[in-house]
């Protein structure tokens, strides 16, 4: 696995050949990153063969075409029609893509996001759920094509003040978290495995820094280590140890790369005994 590349939205022309993209299609803005139906940059992402750390927040939706990526650890398979958000402190890894697939969506700053809500952030991304998938049908797709349409075209217009493209921000998240909590709540009875493995997941990537054993994270699921990773082990297909590991030295390959700490400071950081061991 190749080192992940930080990809904010400030740094986005120096990953992919933004020169080569036409107006109609682009467009970055006051900390916004808006893309209206672009098939160049997935394309871009996937030749880097490497993960992505996300620092900001990206919602969007798929307007054709297919691609398989790893999300935060997850593999996902993501269709047409299939809308998509990713808050800051994802890891996304892009592994193929199939029928040329095109973007709709928006990238904005944690600023920006902030600013567009007013400090009051949508139930969906309240820091709970770190990224997630959801099929639209027919009037939703519409409504988020209309509204991304729309926000696009503000953005462009000199004249039309932030205040509009913010309030267009904002209703295009209520928006997503109303139709994700409405699917969530129609699965609530869905194979109780998997939402065990969704914890276990969601947990590993917020305490790996700091916490290596199973034994962590059966306690904080209230179950025994055994029975926890006979659970793991039959969702994923491998091990919980395994997660456990990709999520930690995946850390220490982000700090290696876009920090100036010492490898004793990132030894101490990752709560390893010593540097040796962490070597």
């Amino acid at each position: 696995m190749k080192e992940p590349i930080l990809f904010p939205i400030e740094q986005i022309d120096s990953i992919i050949e933004i020169e080569s993209m036409h107006n109609d299609s682009f467009l970055i803005k006051d900390g916004l990153a808006l893309v209206h139906g672009n098939s160049k940059i997935l394309n871009d992402l996937i030749q880097k063969k490497a993960p992505f750390i996300i620092p900001d927040y990206r919602i969007g939706y798929f307007k054709k075409g297919c691609i398989r990526a790893s999300i935060n650890l997850i593999e996902h398979t993501i269709h047409a029609g299939t809308a998509v958000f990713i808050t800051p402190g994802s890891i996304v890894e892009p592994i193929e893509a199939n029928d040329v697939p095109e973007i709709e969506g928006v990238g904005m700053t944690s600023e920006v996001f902030l600013m567009a809500h007013h400090g009051k952030l949508p139930q969906l991304f309240n820091g709970q759920i770190k990224d997630g998938q959801h099929e639209l049908n027919e009037g939703e797709t519409a409504f988020f094509h209309n509204a991304l349409s729309l926000l696009f075209a503000v953005c462009k217009m000199d004249n039309i003040g932030k205040k509009v493209a913010m309030s267009l921000i904002s209703s295009m998240t209520h928006f997503l978290s109303d139709v994700f909590l409405c699917d969530k709540k129609a699965t609530s009875a869905c194979n109780q495995g998997q939402k065990l493995f969704d914890r276990f997941i969601s947990l590993v990537n917020d305490n790996c820094n700091l916490h290596h054993s199973l034994e962590f994270y059966a306690s904080q699921l209230c179950i025994t280590k055994r029975y926890l990773g006979t659970v793991v082990k039959q969702v994923s297909g491998t091990t919980a140890k395994f997660w456990i590991d990709r999520a930690l030295v995946t850390s220490a390959k982000v700090m290696l790369r876009n920090s100036n700490m010492t490898v004793n400071e990132i030894s101490l950081a990752l709560n390893f005994p010593n540097v040796s061991f962490f070597c």
